[in-house]
């Protein structure tokens, strides 16, 4: 007999909601972990804090307006529901393909819907935040317009794609919570400028498999503008998100939101750059800019977060003329970067330069798609293993600028360095390094979209943890050099794994346990390391057969396969071939969490260590069970007698 008990509704204790004047807020701020979601209407800041800081601010008097507990769970309204709704559009429209980005915490499908496959990208994502109702509600309807050629959407040129993400929170939707199951802002949790300090920011990084989905999502092809949809206010907001300083993007953003408002119906919505409303670390739009140059805005489409079901046709109806306007935004700058040797596409950046943000490039084809603003720029242009070069451009005020860029190798080790495959696991594993690097310091691991990842070394050694690191490939950076996409990190989602392989002269034949109709293959290869696509000539639900007639056997050659937003890895395809298996039950990513503490209040205050425990009858009798299942239930009792209490003492 198993026993199996799920801990997830516990992990993160209630949170509150409440209204604070904008100068108590500025006194007690940083003395509380509490978080600011927004502000009203009157000026009044949103802000939310656990059970214990609720506590403390009104036994000290501070005036907290409001206060309600934040989760309340939807009466009429499930992740199912628009999870249907897009299967539908998927089904009844044939230029739509349905993606599946990932799980949530709770085993929930996180879907999108492809429109197109080609670049550039338009992105519109939803359901940060589950208790933003409105928000998948107004992409789904987006979709159908699209696809319908509905008015405003009828007069949408077909160009790049389209790629809409209703829902990244179903299990916050659910439970009709802002956070997701662990108790987490997913809106706090990626990497750009991500700090433990904000409220409910998650153990680190893409601790959370919801951003982990929109990272993987961010891997293949160049998104170049994006709209993340919330709800709580009426506005549209640009980057940045963690710092007033202008990005060097201003112009042209607020150019931008400028066009959208004009065209919205909404009664009272208005404009602001993201940081000057109020600040934030972490954020998706941030994240998106910071590490690939995409345009993104934080779009609020209501003041109420979810309001009531027959006002919801009107908001959308509002919204519609100034989304398909934002449609047409169209890149006007179109370069591709080669290896001025090979002259084969190589993954690179475009930066401003004494800027930190960077435009990132279609990994496969080398391509760049951006907007600026007319005139003349100073671009530096960056790849792993080249000399970097600083160029100037000139933005025509009408069309577009379509260049060729070549970049010349610059001590690229990858005929030192040969490519190595940590699978994913929860325990370290030891890199011997050959003995030409021997005597580095250290080394840096990057990946575009991923945190760096500075490693020592220690004679020749060096201690690789992948369950910290996103699956595929990384580039490595020492003192002496650079050797592109030469990590590469397993897989670490359970339901895509490599079982064999097999090689028939120009035929390769791929087996898994299950593999998409989708799937992407590409074969790297060569100092330059550059992505080749492979062509699938056949598919079975367990088999890909590949047409590898194209790819050199006397290179050592790597392949990396892609499916709904996993990626595997088989090294060495004609030498000794090491296959990307699959992971264990238990990756361990989520151990090691930091201790609750008022500079990082990422799962509340309560003493309890969530974790799943799978446990046989020998390990654990009955009345074991009984015992724990009792404990269980009396910290669930107290944690709502706490709740009473606050609700309680503030009208008393």
């Amino acid at each position: 007999m198993l026993l199996f008990l799920s801990l997830n509704a516990l992990a993160a204790t209630p949170v509150f909601e409440s209204y604070l004047d904008a100068d108590v807020l500025e006194s007690i701020q940083h003395k509380h972990p509490i978080g600011v979601v927004g502000w009203t209407s009157t000026g009044q800041a949103i802000i939310h804090s656990d059970e214990a800081t609720t506590k403390r601010l009104l036994d000290a008097g501070i005036p907290l307006g409001s206060v309600q507990k934040e989760a309340s769970p939807p009466m009429d309204i499930s992740a199912d529901l628009f999870h249907d709704e897009l299967r539908k559009l998927a089904d009844n429209h044939a230029s739509a393909e349905l993606l599946t980005l990932g799980h949530s915490l709770e085993g929930q499908p996180l879907l999108g819907l492809r429109v197109g496959e080609s670049n550039p990208i338009w992105r519109i994502i939803g359901g940060h935040h589950g208790d933003e109702t409105i928000a998948p509600r107004i992409v789904i309807e987006v979709a159908r317009k699209l696809l319908e050629k509905s008015p405003p959407f009828d007069e949408v040129p077909p160009r790049g794609s389209i790629i809409f993400v209703p829902l990244l929170n179903p299990d916050g939707l659910n439970d009709g919570s802002r956070y997701n199951r662990r108790g987490v802002d997913l809106n706090r949790n990626y990497s750009w400028h991500w700090e433990a300090k904000e409220f409910r920011p998650g153990a680190h990084a893409f601790s959370e498999p919801e951003t982990q989905a929109i990272q993987s999502l961010s891997t293949l092809g160049v998104s170049h503008t994006e709209l993340n949809v919330h709800s709580g206010s009426t506005n549209l907001a640009w980057v940045w998100n963690w710092t007033t300083t202008p990005s060097p993007h201003e112009t042209v953003l607020q150019e931008i939101a400028e066009a959208y408002a004009s065209r919205c119906a909404q009664e009272g919505f208005w404009l602001t750059n993201g940081a000057e409303w109020y600040v934030t670390y972490g954020d998706a739009t941030d994240w998106a800019y910071g590490t690939r140059g995409n345009l993104s805005f934080t779009l609020e489409v209501s003041d109420e977060k979810s309001p009531p079901q027959a006002e919801e046709a009107s908001i959308i109806e509002d919204h519609l003329d100034a989304i398909a306007n934002w449609m047409e935004l169209e890149p006007n700058l179109q370069l591709q970067l080669v290896d001025a040797s090979t002259q084969r596409p190589i993954q690179g950046s475009l930066r401003i330069p004494q800027q930190e943000a960077t435009i990132s490039n279609d990994v496969a084809t080398g391509d760049f798609f951006h907007l600026l603003s007319p005139g003349t720029w100073e671009i530096a242009v960056e790849s792993p293993g080249y000399a970097s070069q600083e160029i100037l451009i000139e933005i025509p005020a009408e069309g577009t600028l379509s260049d060729t860029l070549s970049l010349e190798p610059d001590n690229l080790l990858n005929t030192e360095l040969p490519s190595r495959l940590f699978s994913w696991s929860d325990q370290p594993q030891e890199w011997v390094l050959p003995e030409s690097l021997q005597d580095i310091q250290w080394l840096q691991l990057t990946k575009v979209g991923s945190p760096e990842q500075m490693l020592s070394v220690e004679d020749g050694l060096v201690e690789i943890k992948s369950n910290l690191l996103s699956p595929g490939p990384w580039s490595v950076h020492t003192s002496k050099g650079s050797a592109p996409h030469s990590v590469f990190i397993g897989e670490r989602n359970q339901e895509l794994f490599l079982l064999d392989y097999h090689l028939d002269g120009p035929r390769l034949y791929l087996e898994f346990a299950e593999i998409s109709t989708t799937a992407q293959v590409f074969a790297i290869w060569g100092t330059d390391r550059s992505w080749t696509p492979v062509p699938v000539t056949n598919w079975i639900s367990t088999e890909l057969s590949l047409d590898i007639s194209n790819v050199p056997a006397a290179h050592r050659v790597d392949l990396l396969i892609f499916d709904q937003n996993r990626v595997v890895s088989l090294l060495d395809l004609f030498g000794d071939p090491i296959l990307d298996v699959q992971p264990p039950d238990d990756t361990g990513f989520y151990e090691d969490l930091p201790e609750d503490s008022p500079g990082n209040d990422w799962n509340g205050d309560t003493e309890l260590t969530a974790s799943s425990c799978t446990c046989s009858q020998s390990e654990m009798d009955s009345q074991h069970a009984w015992l724990l299942s009792f404990g269980l239930l009396v910290l669930h009792r107290r944690k709502r007698k706490d709740t009473e209490d606050i609700i309680a003492q503030k009208n008393s």
